[in-house]
């Protein structure tokens, strides 16, 4: 009767589904059903934003239920479909030749049980994530709360062995996890500038329901941190703003293809939002706000979110209120605002003739810790502020070529931005000069 009661509830919102996609969830989630066959095409469900919610309510409420008839394999609270519906391209089976894979969904053969887990590859070996979760959640032991902001927490989980970052979003903020999700799924978004993503679940820990976004562990902390407790060399600063940017110019740009990636506009870039690896490179996080465009179809999908970007770094069209929130070019000028001031908190903190400045956030001379809307207009769109550039620069060549770069980021005018892949360019031709030989690419 409970499993009667449960198909009631999907075909009674079946309006929110293609009739397809409705037959692959009872393929997916059948009573009998072997979970290492068992798959959902990645195309099942193309343009419908939370619906992968819906699916994992759905997911964990048949757990639940399949707990009660004694089937401990189906208690998972996980998203065990979330990553496979947000994700689409074409697969390369572990068992069988690609001959026998059509071209658009994933043969059962792609999919492989592996200690409580299912493994998957892409044809490309990117931009997917690591699994396909079945009971993510009880597999990883929480350790440590290591962050707190105003979406929740972030812990240091252990996974497997390894430290594994695990961002516990509070039930009203369902819609920035959602969206963080899809970005993360997102085919080729993969690289080694934006933060590593494991998977996503919902699980719930005392009759409250949490919604876990796990990724890479990085223990030195933010960019924000890293600032706060290190002084840093010209070469250390440029292997920052380089890494930074690439991460960025790869969100910006659009690979057109088979398996292509939208360009993104991330829309809260900040040095609390990127973080530093353990080899002095950065990766760009939080994808809450980002907004994706297809110059192949004409489509800006910006998903339903009440969140707003960190005020203190908003550029003067957000400010103002002037900005075409349907342009997407004008979002990726945005970002591109943002970097300026993430260019001047590097640079405030570079040691040039045993001089160096402490740390202080953009525009901490004119606005308090937690500036209003109002404030950061006037200081901003009135006052026409911006942060102050050190006299010492002026004597550096580096930060003095830094200071002209983070000037051309934060123009008034947004046209007169440079973009992301013109910065990166511009920081690596300076970092050629100052060391003639870049390990890797990159200057440490």
């Amino acid at each position: 009767m409970k499993r009667i009661f449960l198909l009631s509830v999907l075909l009674n919102n079946a309006i929110k589904f293609e009739v397809l996609a409705i037959h692959r969830v009872f393929l997916f989630l059948r009573p009998n059903s072997d979970y290492s066959t068992s798959w959902l095409p990645m195309n099942a469900l193309p343009r419908l934003p939370g619906v992968t919610i819906f699916l994992a309510k759905i997911s964990v409420g048949l757990g639940g239920l399949a707990a009660d008839d004694g089937d401990d394999d189906q208690t998972s609270d996980g998203l065990s479909l979330l990553n496979s519906v947000s994700s689409r391209g074409k697969y390369k089976c572990l068992s069988c030749d690609p001959p026998n894979c059509t071209p658009r969904e994933p043969c059962v053969n792609a999919f492989q049980s592996q200690d409580g887990y299912l493994e998957m590859t892409s044809g490309s070996g990117s931009g997917l994530p690591l699994l396909i979760q079945r009971t993510l959640a009880k597999q990883i032991s929480l350790a440590e709360c290591i962050g707190k902001g105003r979406y929740g927490e972030v812990w240091r989980g252990i996974w497997h062995g390894e430290n594994v970052a695990v961002k516990i979003f509070f039930s009203r903020d369902e819609a920035s996890w959602s969206r963080e999700t899809e970005i993360y799924s997102t085919v080729l978004l993969r690289h080694e500038n934006i933060l590593g993503y494991i998977g996503s679940d919902m699980t719930s820990v005392n009759s409250c329901t949490q919604l876990w976004l796990v990724t890479h562990y990085h223990s030195n902390g933010s960019l924000y941190d890293h600032l706060n407790r290190n002084p840093l060399t010209r070469r250390h600063a440029l292997t920052l703003a380089i890494t930074t940017m690439a991460g960025l110019a790869h969100l910006h740009s659009e690979i057109v293809g088979t398996q292509g990636k939208p360009a993104i506009a991330h829309r809260d870039i900040k040095s609390k939002n990127i973080l530093v690896k353990a080899n002095g490179t950065c990766a760009i996080a939080d994808f809450g706000l980002a907004v994706t465009h297809s110059q192949t179809t004409g489509e800006t999908c910006i998903a339903p979110n009440t969140r707003v970007g960190t005020k203190r770094y908003m550029a003067p069209e957000l400010l103002d209120e002037s900005i075409d929130m349907n342009c997407f070019e004008a979002l990726k000028r945005v970002d591109m605002y943002a970097v300026g001031l993430v260019l001047w908190e590097l640079a405030r903190r570079v040691v040039s003739n045993g001089i160096i400045e402490d740390y202080q956030p953009p525009f901490y001379d004119r606005v308090g810790n937690d500036p209003s809307f109002d404030e950061m207009r006037k200081a901003v769109c009135i006052d026409q502020q911006r942060p102050v550039l050190p006299n010492r620069w002026s004597s550096d060549p580096v930060l003095s070529s830094m200071g002209k770069l983070m000037k051309e980021c934060w123009y008034s005018n947004p046209h007169a931005r440079l973009p992301a892949l013109r910065v990166k360019k511009t920081l690596i031709k300076l970092a050629r000069s100052v060391d003639q030989s870049p390990v890797g690419g990159q200057i440490v």
